[in-house]
């Protein structure tokens, strides 16, 4: 939807962006009910993990180059 929405206003000085992060790190493990090691455990992308301050860096990079969609972290 949003990559529609970016060829409908291309030009117009508006800019939309989707975001789609894969994996970042947060501390809802340590919320949850799980212990820390089994989630961490059941998440593959565990490694490839990135922080919310570089995701927002990235999204923020992509809104202001006007990228249609952005992949933070890849």
């Amino acid at each position: 939807m949003p990559c529609n929405q970016w060829i409908d206003l291309k030009g117009t000085g508006v800019h939309v962006t989707e975001i789609q992060p894969e994996s970042v790190a947060t501390d809802f493990e340590n919320h949850s009910q799980q212990s820390a090691d089994s989630f961490s455990a059941l998440n593959p992308l565990k490694k490839v993990e990135i922080t919310g301050n570089q995701c927002a860096r990235e999204s923020i990079k992509a809104l202001k180059k006007n990228k249609a969609l952005h992949y933070p972290g890849w």
